[in-house]
């Protein structure tokens, strides 16, 4: 999800609908209290180690996913802060060809985590430099995952 801008808030509750358990994924609120929820249903569930990695350009749709998959505790999330996009927008076209972008609601994660303006904190704060001669994050990745797996083998 590293530099993820975002994406159709359907479609990430789709992606997360096969591999989270039945429930709840993702609620939108407006700010008339209006609430929509977004949960899985298809008897899916993937259950294996995972990791997750975000950055400052995570954003949107790729935070609904990090943070769903975290309060589900199905991925280690590593990396550095989210960018905290955490509304829904619509686009209003005007009879003159222009439009108009305005917020209609938030978003939330399952355990009700607002990210807007926040972002969604990493399991593993692992910064990557500007300069760095090797991907730091993906490594953690890798090293977590490698973690996990011996201890299945060894269970």
């Amino acid at each position: 999800m590293r530099n993820n801008p975002g994406g159709v808030l359907k479609t990430v509750a789709d992606m997360l609908d096969y591999i989270l358990p039945n429930g709840l994924i993702v609620y939108t609120e407006t700010k008339s209290g209006k609430r929509q929820e977004y949960s899985g249903s298809d008897n899916h569930e993937l259950n294996i180690p995972m990791a997750v990695l975000v950055n400052g350009n995570s954003a949107s749709a790729s935070e609904i996913f990090a943070g769903a998959m975290q309060d589900y505790d199905k991925a280690q999330i590593i990396g550095t802060q989210t960018f905290g996009k955490g509304i829904v927008q619509t686009i209003r076209p005007l009879t003159d060809g222009s439009a108009v972008k305005y917020t209609i609601a938030k978003y939330f994660t399952p355990k009700g985590q607002d990210i807007h303006g926040k972002g969604v904190t990493p399991d593993s704060i692992v910064e990557l430099p500007d300069d760095a001669t090797e991907d730091v994050q993906l490594k953690a990745a890798v090293e977590y995952l490698n973690g996990k797996m011996s201890v299945s083998a060894a269970e």
